[in-house]
């Protein structure tokens, strides 16, 4: 009876032997997995080299720049529509993909240093749906800025920029939001004006819920028209040419992980959609005068409304 006992014993002895070191392990295990939250999404991003299209025929142009070296020293403008038509779910994933797009950032181009990375992503929550407006706006802490990606996340527009008995009209807010309208006295800057201070920009327009499958309209179809039309010069919409001010749009499904909202955010910057307009080195010092004082006006800043 005596020599069962000590078996016993000597049997939970070696059970706590082996157990604590699984718990240990089990509880550094967890802590790694929280602290490798971002790689974790970061390490399925595919990041396509520039030029590259999956057609063979249409190998990349070994003089275009690769994606980190675009991103450096440009600024990530990303806006959220966050009124009621938004569903909940999808803006924490937004938001939680953005974070997760500053360690990519950090990572990929400023060699580690997130403080740096930090500073070139700006999170905008939004309830103007106004696009245009989003996809012209800049830091305002860096007027001298010229290299941008806007990236707006909604699911629709309408009183703004369409309604939906006439789909084929664009509103007076989205020509002004697109020209302009100081000269009549408004206080819209416009798309345009904006352009003319970039070096680099790209705008990108996500229609959140857009798509179900393979079927295009997703809860809001009227908008998918209107994107549609704005984007295709169709109708009334025939000379805005918004390809031209390097903007496009892209039906995505609602309810999406957070990885593939951080896929999105990386696929936006593409070399072979973007506005560039690379000034001469003797102009460097005008421009950046012309800059400075164009974006001090009080028109400028009502983007971010």
């Amino acid at each position: 009876m005596k020599n069962t006992n000590g078996n016993r014993q000597r049997a939970v002895f070696r059970f706590c032997l082996c157990f604590v070191p699984w718990a240990l392990g089990a509880f550094v295990l967890s802590s790694l997995r929280e602290v490798g939250f971002a790689g974790e999404y970061l390490g399925e991003i595919e990041l396509m080299e520039v030029g590259e299209s999956g057609d063979p025929n249409d190998p990349n142009d070994p003089n275009e720049p690769t994606w980190a070296e675009m991103a450096v020293d440009t600024y990530f403008m990303i806006f959220i529509d966050v009124s009621d038509s938004m569903r909940t779910n999808d803006i924490e994933a937004i938001k939680k993909a953005e974070e997760m797009f500053v360690h990519y950032l950090a990572d990929e181009v400023y060699e580690g240093d997130l403080y740096q990375a930090s500073k070139h992503v700006i999170l905008t929550e939004v309830i103007n749906e106004r696009y245009l407006q989003h996809m012209a706006a800049w830091n305002l802490d860096d007027p001298n800025a010229t290299r941008y990606v806007n990236i707006f996340f909604t699911n629709e527009a309408e009183q703004d920029y369409y309604m939906e008995g006439s789909i084929l009209y664009p509103t007076d807010k989205f020509m002004d939001d697109l020209k302009g309208n100081q000269d009549s006295g408004g206080f819209i800057y416009g798309l345009r004006n904006e352009l003319s201070q970039r070096t680099f920009s790209i705008g990108k327009l996500y229609n959140v819920g857009g798509k179900q499958g393979k079927n295009i309209g997703g809860f809001h179809p009227v908008f998918a028209v209107h994107l549609y039309c704005a984007f295709n010069n169709v109708g009334e919409y025939a000379d805005v040419n918004l390809a031209d001010l390097a903007l496009s749009y892209e039906n995505i499904e609602g309810g999406l992980a957070v990885g593939d909202y951080l896929q999105c955010l990386v696929d936006t910057l593409d070399y072979s959609t973007a506005y560039i307009s690379e000034s001469e080195a003797d102009d460097y010092s005008t421009q950046t005068l012309q800059q400075s004082e164009k974006r001090g006006q009080d028109q400028g800043s009502l983007f971010l409304i």
